[in-house]
C-alpha cells in the first residue's frame, strides 16, 4: 500500500466529507462520508457534475446558487481559499442538507492551480438547533414586546437597562431613550423609594421577591404597581434585577369601588326598615340588617344559627310551624322562590310578630344553589289599619248619612249666603240709582219752589197766591220723598252723636201713642246698662216712628208692638256677616201682626215696594230704615213669620263716649231784612237753579253775580270781592269743597254757604259747621235765613273761618 492509499484509506474514516477537483473542477477523489452526504457516488470519468458531487447547491436562505458562483468554481478561478461557506446540498430524493465548505487551492512547483480539495461538513443538526434557538428568541422577543405586563432589567446601581414598549406607556415614555440608561428610581414615588432600594438589593443578592409600589410617570400620572423580581446575570459578570411588573391601578380602583358599593349596600341594608338576612346552603345566617335583628327580638351567632330553627314560627291561626315548613327551609330544599305565606314569629320576651317572608335562592355562575336571601315584612301596622277600616266600614253608612247632612246644611248655607249676598248688591244698585234720582230731584224741585215762591212775593192777585201756595206744598211733600230716598242711598246728610237709645225711645212714648191709636198696645224692652250709639238721633227717631207704623198697618184688628233694646257683640250676632267685629247696640220693634212671606221679606227694604193698597203708602219707610242703619255703620234685618208676626231689628255702632247734650241751633227769623248792597257770588252748574236764586236775592235787594262752574267763580274773585258765596256741591270739573277750599285760600274771611242735594262727602260731613249747609230742595226764606246768620257771625266776628279739610 502507498502513501497515497493509505491516505485515502483514513480519510474514509473521517466523519467529514473530502472531495477534490482538477483545475477545470472535474471530480478525481472523494471519501465514503461524500457519498453519504451527497446520496450518490459521482462517476468520475463523467464531464458531470463539476464542483461537486451533489445533485443540486443551494445558498443558505434557500435561493439556488449558479453553476458559475459555486464557492469550489470560484477557489479555482481565484487560487484564494474558502472559510466557513454554508450552503444548503440537495440530493437526489430531494432531501436538503445544511453543509459548511472550507476549500483549499492545489498548486505545482511552479504555483499553477492544478485543483481543489473541499472539506464538506453537515452542521444540519446545528442548524436546525441554532435556527429554533433564534425562532425561540424571536417569540421570546415578541412575547417580551406584547406583554402588557412591564419587563425591565434593572442595574445594581439602579440604572434601567431595558424596558418593554408596556413598561414605556406605563412610564410615560414616547421612546426607549427617554428611560433607559437613567436612574429607575426617579420613577419611584417618594414614599416608596426606600423600601423599593432595600428589595432591589434583596434580588440583587440573590433573592426572588414580589412587592407592591407606586410610580409617577414623566407626565405625572401615578399608578399603583405589583412587581415579580429574580436576580439576572448580565454578561459582565454582574448581577441586575429582571422584573416583570403589573399595573393594577385599575385593579385597585375596581377594589376599591367593590368595597365602597359593599359598605354602601351595608348601610342601605341596614336604613331599610324591612328586614332582610342571608344564609348559606345549609341554611346558616350569615348576614342580618338591623330591622332584622329588632324583627327577631335578638342578634342571631352567624355561620351558626338557622333562622327558621332559632324563631319559633306559628301559623297564622296560631298552631306551631313545622322546620320543613318554614319558608326558608322550602325555598333552600326545592330550590325557588316562596312567595304568598303568612306566619308569626316568637321573639325571646313572648311577643308574636305577623309577618310575611319572601325567601329567594342565590346561585353561583354555573347555576349551584350556594345559600338564600329573605326580607320579612313586617305586617302588624297593615292589620291594624285592616282591622280599623273593617271597623270604619262596620259604620260606614252612618258616616255617609251624617256627611250627606252636613253637605246638605253647607249647601243650604251657602245659597243662604249667595242669596244674602245678591239682595246686598241688589239694594246697592237701586241705592245708586235712587241717591242719583234724588240729587237730580231735588234740584228741580229748588228750582220750582224758588219760582213758585217769587211768584208769591211778587203778584197781588189772591188766586194766583193761592196756586203758588199750593205748588209749594206738592214740592214739599215731593222733597219728602227725595229725603226718604236719599236716606236709602245712605247719602242723607247724617251729624252723629253719642246717644242713649233707651232715652230717645222713652221720649217717643206719648208721640207713639198718639201715632198708633187705642187698638194698639206698647210694650218697652229696655236693657239696663245700655250702651250708647254714635248715631244721629233723629233719623233714628224717624226710623223707629217707621217701623212703629208699618207695625201698626200689620195688625188692622189690634194688636201689641214691642220696642227691645240690648248690648249686642258680634260674635253673639254672627248671622248675617256683614257686620264689622265689635260692639253694637240693638233696638227692635216686633208686632204681632200678620207676618211676611219669603217673596215678600226678600223685597221688603226696596224702594217703592209696599203690599198696602193704592194711597196707603209709598213703599219707601222700611227702605229708610234700611238706608240709616247702614249709613250710621250698623245693619238692619227683618225676621219673620207668616201669621206670626214680624221683628226689625237696627244694630247701631257702639260709642265710646257718654251720650252728650248737644244744643238745637235755631235760624234766624225769616223776615225780610234791611235793605243793604251786600255782593253775594252764586255758584252752580244747574241753569234754573242759578237764576232762581240770583233773582231771589235781588229781590231781596243784594247785590249778586252768578258762576256756573269752580273755576269761574274764582276767576270773578280775581276782579272783585264778595260779602258771602253760595256754592253747590255736585258739579262737574270741580266740586263745592275743593273750589271752596280754594276760594278760601285766595280770600280766608268770607263765607260759603253749600248747597247740596244730598251732601254724601265726608267734607260736609265732617269738617262743615252745621249753619254752612242747606240742603236741595229748601225755600227762598230758608236761603235767606241761612244767609243772614252767617252774615251776621261775619259782622260780629264769630266764626268767620268755615273749616274745611286739608288736601
Amino acid at each position: 500500500m502507498n502513501r497515497g492509499t493509505l491516505e485515502w484509506a483514513l480519510a474514509d474514516v473521517l466523519p467529514v466529507a473530502l472531495y477534490v477537483c482538477d483545475q477545470d473542477g472535474r471530480l478525481v477523489k472523494y471519501n465514503r462520508r461524500a457519498v453519504e452526504i451527497w446520496g450518490c457516488a459521482p462517476d468520475l470519468n463523467a464531464a458531470e457534475p463539476r464542483f461537486c458531487g451533489a445533485y443540486k447547491i443551494f445558498r443558505g436562505d434557500g435561493s439556488e446558487l449558479p453553476l458559475g458562483e459555486n464557492p469550489m468554481a470560484e477557489v479555482l478561478r481565484s487560487g484564494l481559499p474558502t472559510r466557513g461557506f454554508e450552503a444548503q446540498i440537495e440530493r437526489p430524493d430531494g432531501q436538503r442538507l445544511m453543509c459548511r465548505l472550507n476549500i483549499e487551492p492545489l498548486v505545482d512547483e511552479h504555483g499553477a492551480i492544478t485543483g481543489a480539495v473541499s472539506c464538506l461538513e453537515d452542521v444540519t443538526e446545528a442548524w436546525r438547533a441554532a435556527d429554533e434557538i433564534r425562532q425561540s428568541r424571536e417569540q421570546l422577543r415578541e412575547i417580551v414586546e406584547t406583554t402588557p405586563e412591564c419587563i425591565k432589567v434593572v442595574a445594581g446601581d439602579g440604572t434601567l437597562l431595558h424596558m418593554n414598549p408596556a413598561g414605556l406607556r406605563m412610564v410615560e415614555a414616547d421612546d426607549a431613550a427617554d428611560v433607559e440608561g437613567a436612574s429607575f428610581f426617579e420613577l419611584i414615588a417618594p414614599e416608596d423609594r426606600e423600601r423599593w432600594r432595600t428589595h432591589h438589593r434583596r434580588v440583587c443578592d440573590g433573592e426572588k421577591l414580589s412587592w407592591s409600589f407606586d410610580i409617577i410617570g414623566l407626565e405625572g400620572t401615578r399608578r399603583q404597581m405589583e412587581t415579580r423580581a429574580a436576580p439576572f446575570h448580565l454578561p459582565d459578570g454582574s448581577v441586575a434585577q429582571l422584573a416583570v411588573t403589573r399595573d393594577v391601578t385599575m385593579r385597585q380602583n375596581y377594589e376599591r369601588a367593590l368595597l365602597d358599593n359593599e359598605r354602601r349596600m351595608r348601610e342601605l341594608l341596614e336604613a331599610l326598615p324591612v328586614a332582610i338576612y342571608t344564609t348559606d346552603a345549609e341554611g346558616r345566617v350569615t348576614f342580618f340588617n338591623r330591622a332584622a335583628a329588632e324583627l327577631a327580638g335578638r342578634q342571631p351567632e352567624l355561620g351558626v344559627d338557622q333562622w327558621c330553627v332559632t324563631w319559633r314560627l306559628y301559623s297564622p291561626d296560631g298552631r306551631p310551624m313545622l322546620h320543613e315548613d318554614c319558608p326558608m327551609a322550602v325555598a333552600l330544599r326545592e330550590n325557588r322562590p316562596v312567595r304568598g305565606v303568612q306566619a308569626l314569629a316568637e321573639r325571646p320576651d313572648g311577643t308574636r310578630v305577623p309577618f310575611v317572608p319572601y325567601p329567594t335562592p342565590l346561585r353561583d355562575e354555573s347555576g349551584k344553589l350556594i345559600g338564600a336571601v329573605n326580607m320579612l315584612v313586617d305586617v302588624s301596622a297593615q292589620q291594624r289599619t285592616e282591622a280599623e277600616l273593617r271597623r270604619l266600614n262596620e259604620h260606614l253608612e252612618e258616616r255617609v248619612e251624617e256627611r250627606r247632612q252636613a253637605l246638605a246644611a253647607q249647601v243650604e248655607e251657602r245659597r243662604r249666603v249667595e242669596a244674602q249676598l245678591h239682595q246686598s248688591q241688589k239694594m246697592e244698585a237701586v241705592g245708586q240709582l235712587t241717591g242719583g234720582v234724588a240729587h237730580d230731584f231735588n234740584n228741580l224741585l229748588t228750582a220750582i219752589m224758588s219760582n213758585l215762591d217769587l211768584i208769591e212775593i211778587r203778584t197781588k192777585e189772591e188766586t194766583i197766591r193761592r196756586q203758588a201756595a199750593a205748588g209749594i206744598r206738592a214740592a214739599k211733600r215731593g222733597a219728602l220723598l227725595t229725603h226718604q230716598l236719599l236716606a236709602f242711598s245712605r247719602k242723607q246728610f247724617l251729624r252723629p252723636r253719642p246717644t242713649d237709645i233707651n232715652e230717645l225711645v222713652t221720649g217717643l212714648g206719648e208721640m207713639l201713642l198718639r201715632t198708633l191709636g187705642g187698638t194698639v198696645h206698647v210694650e218697652l224692652a229696655l236693657a239696663d246698662n245700655l250702651w250708647s250709639a254714635l248715631i244721629d238721633p233723629s233719623q233714628i227717631e224717624s226710623a223707629i216712628l217707621n217701623l212703629a207704623i208699618n207695625a201698626r198697618d200689620a195688625m188692622p184688628e189690634g194688636g201689641t208692638v214691642t220696642i227691645e233694646t240690648a248690648n249686642v257683640r258680634v260674635g253673639q250676632l254672627n248671622r248675617t256677616g256683614q257686620l264689622e267685629p265689635g260692639d253694637y247696640v240693638m233696638v227692635a220693634v216686633a208686632d204681632t201682626g200678620s207676618g211676611m212671606s219669603e217673596e215678600v221679606k226678600a223685597r221688603a227694604f226696596e224702594p217703592f215696594f209696599t203690599t198696602k193698597d193704592v194711597g196707603r203708602g209709598s213703599g219707601l219707610g222700611l227702605s229708610q230704615v234700611y238706608g240709616i242703619a247702614l249709613q250710621s255703620g250698623g245693619i238692619a234685618e227683618i225676621d219673620t213669620t207668616l201669621g206670626r208676626g214680624t221683628t226689625v231689628r237696627i244694630y247701631l255702632p257702639r260709642s265710646a263716649k257718654r251720650q252728650e247734650r248737644l244744643s238745637t241751633e235755631s235760624y234766624a227769623s225769616s223776615t225780610k231784612p234791611p235793605r243793604r248792597r251786600e255782593c253775594i257770588l252764586v255758584v252752580d252748574d244747574d241753569d234754573d237753579v242759578r237764576e232762581a236764586v240770583v233773582e231771589y236775592l235781588a229781590e231781596l235787594g243784594y247785590g249778586v253775580e252768578a258762576a256756573r262752574s269752580g273755576s269761574a267763580a274764582l276767576e270773578r274773585l280775581e276782579s272783585r270781592s264778595f260779602d258771602l258765596v253760595v256754592m253747590d256741591f255736585a258739579m262737574p270739573e270741580m266740586h263745592g269743597v275743593e273750589a271752596g277750599r280754594l276760594i278760601r285760600a285766595r280770600r280766608p274771611g268770607v263765607p260759603i254757604l253749600f248747597v247740596t242735594g244730598h251732601a254724601d262727602t265726608p267734607a260736609l260731613k265732617d269738617d262743615t259747621q252745621p249753619q254752612a249747609v242747606l240742603r236741595k230742595p229748601f225755600l227762598p226764606v230758608e236761603l235767606e235765613a241761612r244767609i243772614r246768620q252767617l252774615l251776621a257771625e261775619r259782622r260780629a266776628g264769630k266764626a268767620n273761618v268755615v273749616p274745611l279739610r286739608s288736601a
